[in-house]
């Protein structure tokens, strides 16, 4: 998962947050953003609650459950067919799902194997007219180029631990969360566990190419057995706990922008360089990609956008957040208010695409040799669409630039099957895309479920019951809205109750997918404290 942009967003929120004028301790009196007592779990089970998880006898354990899961190298390449059974490099989860069956044998009785790799335990609740609880995580990492084998500190699946940060590819993204979802669930269970909601664990192995065989699968498994809108609530990785103004921001992701990547290939007529014609196919599509950058999208704050309520959240309980974007921010309502808002995150570089459609030019392919006209020219631009737009958008912006070029050229335009343009003699644009994801349905930011996702949070990142918090530190819940997409994707038939969140310190994680990723070592145990309480909150 790109789950390392949400850390990256941070540091560019937090560095512009303090380069404006001096701040303000004196928030105006509004209420965009009410908070939650934190929800303590009934500690009912033998003598555990979350303390536990930051004892050394606790961390001594768990540390050596973790380096076990990261020395295996569950990579995923672009390359793996869809068939999980035509590639022995798929092989390798088998040797993980053997490793987990004898770390945690008291959660492996629960489990089923969904399209050969994928894991399903179903810890069946007492109460059947209970929608169950899912919880999910992925196996997979991403690949590690020989080429920078020696620029790693230590090598990336030997899961060294320094004493502060452990070591290792997956670390950061994210065997932390799936080894803290197990042990949690492992913990329970050797107490007896018994829910009266079903608790539901969801293993993807394929997450880092998109999922389709693996969440993609589980996702359909779980709507086979409990319909549309079945489940209760799942929590996937996302955003985590950010150090923001004088504050800790839990940033609980209700929404993702949508995904498209749109190929544009133009085909002319070929022959000798000799004779060249004014422009070549590769020209042309140059022409078109500078079109696209000369014209970004514009910042659009639309219905439903989380940004607006993160900020409001920052601008109530942020002690040091910039008096100047605190009233912009509480006086929203104000017409002139809105367009400042838009500028100020317009004007972070992280951070404002979060109000905006992205576009990148990442592939374009022409020409097979220097003396020979290209007879085809492709470009794929990748794009990360703004909560509000769409897809739609996306293609009817590519068939005007497209179809502007083709009447400058004389050139027919082909988009998605259908001629917008007759194709000439000269030359034709097609336009099309492999694979279209629309942004996802909101989640909740009230009622029930929010509260107890919130309330959680606000129990386990307490100064009291946390010994990594500062007790003179604010801690806060906030909607947050994630750039990129997760396996949850692949779930949103099953519940609109989805929350893309990392318990982690989000400095914490470290180099995720590069050289030298890591994550300290207290995230670890905090992630783990989380799940134990969220599952009892929402399971008994």
């Amino acid at each position: 998962m790109e789950i390392g942009i949400m850390a990256t967003i941070f540091l560019g929120l937090l560095a512009f947050i303090y380069t404006l004028i001096p701040d303000s301790t004196q928030p105006l009196e509004t209420n965009f953003c009410p908070q939650y007592k934190p929800l303590v779990p009934n500690y009912n089970l033998s003598y555990y609650n979350s303390n536990y998880f930051y004892t050394s006898e606790y961390s001594n354990k768990s540390l050596t459950q973790f380096q076990g899961a990261i020395k295996i190298p569950t990579v995923s390449y672009d390359d793996l067919p869809m068939d999980v059974t035509k590639d022995p490099r798929f092989k390798v989860f088998k040797t993980l799902h053997e490793y987990f069956e004898k770390t945690f044998p008291l959660t492996s009785q629960y489990v089923e194997f969904v399209n050969e790799y994928g894991l399903l335990y179903t810890i069946q609740g007492s109460n059947p007219s209970l929608k169950p609880v899912v919880l999910m995580s992925h196996q997979d990492v991403v690949p590690v180029a020989e080429s920078s084998l020696d620029l790693w500190d230590y090598p990336p699946f030997e899961a060294h631990f320094d004493g502060e940060y452990i070591h290792g590819r997956g670390s950061s993204d994210t065997k932390n969360s799936l080894l803290a979802i197990l042990e949690a669930t492992e913990t329970l269970l050797e107490q007896d566990y018994s829910p009266e909601r079903t608790l539901i664990l969801s293993f993807g192995f394929d997450e880092e190419i998109s999922g389709y065989r693996g969440a993609g699968e589980l996702g359909k498994t779980i709507h086979d057995r409990y319909g549309d809108d079945g489940i209760e609530v799942i929590i996937d990785e996302g955003s985590g706990v950010a150090p923001i103004a004088g504050a800790r921001v839990v940033a609980l992701t209700v929404a993702e922008k949508g995904y498209v990547d749109i190929n544009v290939s133009l085909d002319t007529t070929g022959g000798h360089s000799s004779l060249p014609p004014d422009h070549t196919n590769i020209g042309i599509i140059s022409e078109f990609v500078t079109l696209l950058e000369q014209n970004p999208f514009p910042p659009e704050l639309n219905e439903g956008n989380p940004v607006l309520p993160y900020f409001q959240c920052l601008a109530e309980h942020a002690p040091k957040l910039n008096e100047q974007i605190r009233r912009t921010v509480l006086e929203i309502e104000k017409g002139s208010h809105k367009k400042d808002f838009i500028e100020y995150v317009s004007g972070i570089p992280l951070v404002k695409y979060l109000i905006r459609t992205s576009q990148a030019a990442d592939v374009i392919q022409g020409g097979s040799k220097v003396n020979a006209l290209p007879e085809r020219t492709t470009v794929s631009v990748n794009h990360r669409i703004n909560i509000g737009s769409s897809v739609a958008d996306i293609v009817e912006r590519f068939e005007k630039f497209a179809t502007d070029l083709a009447r400058k050229y004389d050139f027919g335009v082909v988009s998605f099957g259908e001629t917008l343009i007759e194709p000439t003699a000269k030359g034709v644009f097609t336009i099309g895309a492999p694979r279209t994801l629309e942004t996802a349905p909101l989640s909740p930011t009230s009622g029930e479920i929010w509260e107890k996702v919130a309330g959680t949070s606000l129990h386990v990142f307490n100064p009291e019951t946390n010994p990594f918090i500062d007790n003179d530190t604010p801690v806060f819940v906030a909607p947050a809205v994630f750039p990129a997409n997760t396996d949850t994707r692949h779930y949103w038939s099953n519940t609109r109750a989805i929350y893309r969140f990392n318990p982690v310190f989000q400095e914490d994680m470290i180099e995720y997918h590069t050289v030298n990723e890591r994550l300290r070592w207290r995230s670890h145990l905090t992630s783990t404290a989380w799940f134990y309480d969220f599952i009892l909150n929402t399971t008994l």
